[in-house]
């Protein structure tokens, strides 16, 4: 096979200083050479559920503006961690492309199911977005998004460890606006977007946004003789707003409802390891074509871009939502009532192993809908100011996983209903000792109750239940029903100082949650406990040389305990993972934000993020020789947890007598990291024991760096503006994830999900 890791990517540490300090020191040298033309503008955010400045918030938050995410091609939520230290975010899994995994400083979910709940909150107008399956969000007329860095166990809540994804989409303003843009590409990507923003009446305004957007596939199958098939993509999305103010302006209501519909004809998967003695043992039951022998495949899978996947795999995910948020003045304080109702439907038919033998096929299907409400009230005046709420969730979510095994001969079907409920009360206090320095203390407590129905198959044709008769709910229907109520408290105590009107210092220690659950494909095992995370963080943003460079850094250690994690293992023939509670482990690192002007319409923006990851304790309990034993796993590496992340983007303005000319190019590197490690189990055999060393070494996706670039034009005798645009300029071929967890099971195979490939185009707009 091909070896994709990228040679651009790999700097080292010493020029990554070298780089830092390039541009501190230009900037600086440049802003004295000449006379100040403009400073860095101020972001509001609203990382603490008020809005304040990014630059005194004792908060690891990254902003970026909606014409910040249009220069930069942040298109949807994956293209996020482009711009933001220590934020990884995968995409695909076995299950379905739409399954987006998101992690901060470590921090991440580990399944798509619905009783297994993601390690970092996103939240959409204040609403949040329960599964992994529905958070790859499409960022169509959005005014910022946010991510916050680190646990937020108070404010936020529900499931932030690592942090959270703050999408607000732009609300409905009093004056007549709208646009219109195209974009042409290659892989014959076509696309439509239209904002429309109307007064109706003096006190109600109305806003609606579409997209429509569609491009051949990236891939081609080999087998079935199909190009530009895998990798497809047709979505459409619309999003409608109403936003009422009272005439005295002490309320106002906005109404938002969504819906988005994405298409596909499968991802792209490209078989990356192959164990030879699983070949040796059993593929010849696989069915294979005539005359196709699997040595010869893989001498001629050379071509990154090309699967030779025996069957089509049409997926679709279509989520939907409507929330209502008021906001009330009442004088002594504010108040905040967010009201919202989501639903997701994905479904999909997956060939796991890219191959044409019929080894592992699945077809998946997850419905949820979900519904909250929470309640905000905040006030104070000089000295003391608070904040204080209520929450409360509940989704109702059904799984079905069909996995056929033509390798084995064994056929699988997972049925599981859930019903997940969560509670909340928080309050937070801000007291300011002196002018300058502020203490701050929260605190939340949280009530989950998980339950779920199991209906578990081995076989279909005939039936045969999987699920043990002494855990039946009646001793005979293949039928088990299981509960369980957790209830935990989050801290968060911090102290800021603000030295100057330009240097803000912060200090904060916390601990936040992720809720415990059910392992509804293996139903006899005891619930996972939740996960606790403690972290401290120290802080300091700074303004330099009157407002034209910007640094933000931020250092912090965060303790994970009741650490969940997968253990994959063999049932009848088929795979199986389940999550435990293992041990726990520690993080701690750096991250660099600065932003500077260096001249005259050029801005410059960096980004870099350390992280050192390890187990303090991982323990897996095993079956050998019939007796139980404890496996230390703690020499393994924590997933989705690169050494390494940086970004530079430069974007010039250059005013001409016609119009203003934008040059943007952009790099961003994402380190090797790993998606699934392993430990041979004692008295392995060396032929064991390099097995798992090969799955170790396939679980990482290596280290890679993208560029992307623009250039605009936008005319000033009309509102148009026209751009020609590359992403991935270099064609680097990488992995969004891999999947090597079949390696040393019977099936003996590892896959990785491709990113996307060069694309480019040009787009036009009109605005109103």
């Amino acid at each position: 096979m091909k070896n994709h890791t990228n040679n651009i990517g790999l700097l080292s540490r010493r020029t990554l200083g070298v780089a830092i300090a390039s541009v501190l020191v230009a900037s600086g040298a440049l802003a004295q050479q000449q006379p100040q033309k403009r400073t860095l503008e101020e972001i509001v955010v609203t990382a603490r559920k008020v809005e304040e400045s990014m630059q005194s918030t004792p908060v690891a938050v990254s902003a970026m503006t909606g014409e910040d995410m249009k220069v930069a091609q942040i298109r949807d939520v994956k293209d996020v961690q482009r711009a933001v230290p220590n934020l990884s975010i995968s995409t695909k899994s076995p299950a379905s492309g739409a399954m987006t995994f998101i992690a901060i400083r470590g921090q991440s979910g580990l399944a798509g199911t619905l009783t297994a709940d993601p390690a970092i909150g996103v939240y959409m107008d204040g609403v949040y977005v329960a599964r992994h399956g529905a958070s790859l969000a499409d960022l169509v007329d959005v005014r910022q998004v946010e991510v916050l860095r680190g646990p937020q166990g108070t404010l936020f809540g529900r499931n932030t460890t690592g942090g959270a994804l703050n999408i607000t989409s732009n609300a409905p303003s009093d004056e007549l606006e709208g646009s219109v843009e195209v974009q042409l590409g290659n892989y014959d990507h076509r696309e439509v977007t239209g904002v429309v923003n109307v007064p109706i009446t003096d006190n109600l305004a109305g806003r609606i946004a579409y997209q429509h957007s569609e491009h051949e596939g990236y891939g081609d199958n080999e087998f079935l003789g199909k190009d530009n098939l895998l990798d497809s993509f047709d979505n459409d999305f619309v999003r409608g707003s109403l936003k009422y103010t009272a005439p005295s302006g002490n309320w106002d209501m906005t109404v938002v409802a969504d819906h988005t519909k994405r298409e596909s004809d499968g991802q792209l998967t490209v078989l990356t390891g192959l164990s030879p003695s699983s070949f040796a043992t059993g593929y010849a039951n696989a069915r294979p074509p005539e005359g196709d022998v699997l040595q010869d495949y893989l001498s001629e899978n050379t071509d990154f871009w090309s699967t030779f996947a025996n069957e089509e795999q049409p997926s679709s995910v279509e989520t939907q939502g409507i929330s209502a948020t008021l906001n009330a003045d009442f004088g002594w304080a504010d108040f905040k009532s967010i009201t919202a109702w989501r639903d997701m439907e994905l479904s999909g038919i997956n060939d796991t192993d890219g191959t044409p033998y019929r080894l592992l096929f699945t077809r998946y299907l997850n419905e949820q809908r979900q519904v909250s409400q929470e309640f905000q009230l905040s006030g104070g005046e000089a000295e003391l100011r608070w904040i204080a709420g209520a929450m409360w969730f509940e989704e109702k979510a059904r799984d079905l996983t069909n996995s056929i095994n033509f390798l084995r001969a064994g056929t699988s079907e997972n049925h599981a209903s859930a019903v997940n409920t969560s509670r909340g009360v928080f309050g937070q206090l801000y007291y300011d000792v002196t002018e300058s320095i502020t203490l701050t203390g929260g605190l939340r407590h949280t009530m989950d109750r998980r339950e779920v129905v199991i209906k578990n198959l081995t076989a279909i044709e005939p039936p045969v239940c999987a699920v043990a008769v002494a855990d039946r709910d009646d001793g005979v229907s293949c039928k088990q029903s299981r509960d369980t109520d957790f209830d935990y408290w989050s801290y968060m105590l911090g102290a800021d100082w603000q030295l100057s009107d330009d240097v803000f210092l912060y200090a904060k220690t916390s601990r936040a949650y992720m809720a415990g659950g059910w392992n509804n494909r293996q139903g006899s095992i005891p619930a996972f406990e939740p996960e606790r995370v403690r972290d401290v963080e120290v802080g300091a943003k700074v303004d330099w040389l009157d407002g034209i460079l910007r640094t933000n850094i931020a250092l912090f250690r965060a303790e994970q305990d009741g650490l969940q994690r997968t253990i994959n293992t063999v049932t009848n023939n088929t795979p199986a993972q389940f999550i435990v509670n293992a041990g726990s482990s520690t993080v701690q690192g750096a991250e660099f934000e600065i932003n500077a002007l260096p001249w005259e319409g050029m801005e410059v923006r960096m980004t870099v993020g350390l992280m050192d990851a390890e187990y303090d304790k991982f323990e897996d309990v095993r079956l050998i020789g019939g007796q139980f034993v404890t496996v230390d796993r703690s020499a393994e590496e924590p997933r989705q947890t690169p050494e390494l992340t940086w970004s530079l983007g430069v974007t010039q303005r250059v005013p001409v007598n016609y119009g203003t000319w934008l040059l943007h190019a952009d790099y961003s590197y994402m380190g090797k990291h790993s998606f699934i490690s392993d430990t041979a189990s004692p008295g392995a055999t060396p032929e064991q024991q390099a097995r798992v060393d090969e799955m170790n070494k396939l679980g990482y996706v290596d280290s890679y760096g993208l560029v992307n670039a623009k250039v605009g034009l936008e005319l000033n005798d009309m509102p148009l503006t026209f751009e020609l645009w590359a992403r991935n300029l270099a064609d680097e071929e990488y992995f969004t994830r891999t999947f090597a967890d079949l390696y040393t099971g019977p099936f003996g195979y590892a896959i990785g999900y491709t990113g996307d490939p060069r694309t480019f185009g040009v787009t036009a707009r009109y605005e109103f």
